[in-house]
């Protein structure tokens, strides 16, 4: 099965509760259609007022989505940084892990457009 991996911007383990602006603790998820497995937690050295983008980017380089508590500014709740899609998603990582996977657009985007002939709806 395949999966995308996620980090989430969190201090306590438990809820989606650091900004963009303050991402510096991350819990890293493998995140599938039907399930999401934590693979490691990461922290930056760097403090998140000083860093660079660049430094942010480094710390999740295998992550593909960033799930934080808030963007800032009008952004619509989401945002492109390089290759990262960053969500706002103020909730606990459970639900909102379990959301992303029972996404239809992620489901297409892992399994394909034909995904509901499969037998993966």
């Amino acid at each position: 099965m395949s999966v995308v991996r996620v980090a989430v911007a969190s201090v306590n383990g438990q809820d989606i509760d650091q900004s963009l602006a303050e991402a510096s603790h991350f819990r890293i998820y493998d995140v599938g259609t039907s399930r999401f497995e934590f693979v490691e937690s990461r922290e930056e050295a760097v403090p998140a007022a000083g860093r660079s983008v660049e430094a942010l980017l480094d710390t999740i380089a295998d992550c593909s989505i960033l799930l934080v508590r808030e963007l800032g500014g009008a952004t619509g709740g989401k945002l492109r940084v390089s290759w990262v899609t960053v969500w706002e998603v103020p909730t606990a990582i459970n639900k909102a892990l379990g959301r992303l996977g029972h996404s239809p657009l992620f489901r297409q985007a892992l399994l394909g457009p034909d995904y509901a002939r499969r037998g993966e709806a």
